[in-house]
């Protein structure tokens, strides 16, 4: 349940219920919410009409509304419920769902008071996998932040839980061990090997504690780094989008899973070994 509360001059909306309890939706799917209506007004207000309307609704011409033709009183409420499918093609994320409220002031105060105006404000509708339970920790250079924060938004649409060191606050503990910590709870650890993360001695000490653990590991090497090892990597082009980044490594994690089915259960089993521990330690490369 959206436990905010939209507020305009005159009304608010509160109390948004989704019908499933996670509010992550895929498309095909339909929709279905409710919502309380509170007047704020000074008088009462006539109300014309409440409605929605998401983002590819806008596209498409297409709102929902219910007609209400009633006055409500100052600090009254009313519940409204709609049901509204989601486009079957329709690219993962979030999306606005706006309320729409047509109503007027009675009695009027002043002559632009005695026109129906419409208002809206709106929230979002999350067209997303249902949580996997899985967690992915993703080693980078903080010089490529921008990238992490889109593959973090990727892995998000698909219900993958990722944990980025920096965004985790914990007053007073080492980062070393908060580092480890996180290590330790994920399912499934990634270094985005760049340029500038090979010279970041974070992302070494990560690499080298997930190995260490026996921790399911995958390297993702940007193709302008030569590395001469016998141990297998991922390419990716750091120019690439990163959607095309994002098909990358998950072809990779999809690797793990099909060659371990019990990985959720099974936190020891590795896919490169600790072997990627003394590789780390005497790994060459160049531009």
């Amino acid at each position: 349940m959206y436990s905010g509360i939209l507020r305009k001059p005159d009304w608010m909306i509160e109390n948004c219920r989704f019908d499933k309890a996670n509010e992550r939706y895929l498309p095909g799917e339909n929709v279905t919410l409710s919502f309380d209506f509170k007047s704020l007004s000074y008088g009462d207000m006539y109300v014309a009409n409440i409605g929605i309307q998401t983002d590819w609704m806008i596209i498409d011409g297409t709102w929902y509304y219910q007609p209400v033709n009633n006055l409500i009183n100052p600090g009254q409420r009313r519940t409204f419920a709609f049901s509204f499918p989601i486009r079957d093609v329709l690219a993962l994320g979030e999306y606005k769902l706006l309320f729409y409220v047509e109503a007027k002031h009675f009695p009027a105060r002043n002559p632009s008071e005695e026109t129906l105006t419409t208002m809206w404000t709106t929230i979002i509708v999350n067209i997303q996998y249902p949580i996997t339970g899985e967690e992915i920790f993703l080693s980078h250079s903080i010089n490529d932040k921008q990238l992490i924060l889109e593959l973090k938004n990727q892995m998000d649409n698909y219900g993958i839980k990722v944990g980025i060191g920096e965004d985790e606050h914990e007053p007073g503990i080492r980062l070393q061990d908060k580092f480890k910590h996180m290590i330790d709870r994920c399912t499934i650890f990634i270094a985005i090997l760049t340029d500038v993360a090979m010279r970041s001695e974070w992302v070494l000490r990560e690499t080298n504690y997930a190995a260490g653990i026996m921790k399911p590991c995958i390297l993702l090497k940007d193709e302008s780094i030569s590395i001469a090892t016998e141990l297998e990597w991922t390419s990716f082009s750091k120019h690439g989008s990163s959607v095309e980044i994002f098909q990358i490594m998950m072809t990779a994690v999809d690797r793990i899973r099909q060659r371990n089915q019990n990985l959720l259960n099974s936190p020891i089993v590795g896919i490169l070994g600790i072997a990627i521990a003394s590789f780390l330690a005497g790994w060459i490369f160049r531009k």
